[in-house]
């Protein structure tokens, strides 16, 4: 199955969704049609992104609101509604997550970000578990100390280069240093990055 065919297929069963089939039924459909299991799988995923896109925004201003909302408000069947309405709500709780590992990196309190992230989807406890957790795990920024840009090093190993060249002679020692400091500078970066990085995957838990 090209990606055209893909798309066309996806189309046309989001049309059957819209006009109130359930996955069941659509996914019936594609196996009678002789699809594979892993095309029908791709064909599934389209149709959820475009649901998303139709409904996503809708579903997810109800669940904030605590507005009452079922598949008859958006006209599809009952599966379709929950499917999306459970995705919605997932997004939600990891974002909650997310912002509960923000904050501890910011060095908040737990009654502070207890108070911030509170919501109907998580309890206390949670939170509070999600909270121990993420300060478990939390990575402390890369060390500024004196020699953490690797100037010091730089400088140093520069000013003995230049007094035994005034002598006539050659520091190895000092070459030592100037390497030294480029070899900190070159991998601060990266460290950062790995630092953001790490942060990111708590927030995922």
């Amino acid at each position: 199955m090209t990606y055209q065919e893909k798309v066309a297929k996806a189309e046309e069963c989001f049309g059957l969704i819209l006009s109130g089939k359930s996955f069941v039924n659509v996914t019936e459909k594609l196996t009678s049609e002789g699809f594979y299991q892993y095309d029908i799988s791709k064909i599934m995923v389209s149709v959820n992104q475009m649901l998303d896109q139709k409904f996503g925004k809708d579903i997810t201003n109800d669940i904030h609101h605590s507005k009452y909302s079922d598949s008859f408000k958006y006209g599809i069947h009952n599966e379709v509604y929950q499917e999306i309405k459970n995705n919605q709500i997932q997004k939600i709780k990891d974002a909650i997550s997310q912002k509960i590992s923000s904050l501890v990196a910011k060095t908040k309190l737990d009654n502070e970000i207890l108070t911030a992230v509170s919501s109907p989807f998580f309890t206390d406890a949670e939170i509070l578990d999600k909270i121990k957790r993420a300060r478990q795990n939390y990575v402390s920024p890369p060390s500024e100390g004196l020699n953490s840009n690797g100037s010091v090093s730089i400088i140093g190993g520069l000013l003995i280069t230049a007094v035994f060249l005034v002598a006539g002679r050659i520091s190895l020692w000092g070459l030592f240093l100037v390497g030294h400091g480029i070899y900190i500078k070159l991998n601060k970066t990266n460290n950062v990055n790995n630092y953001t990085r790490e942060l990111d995957e708590i927030g995922k838990e």
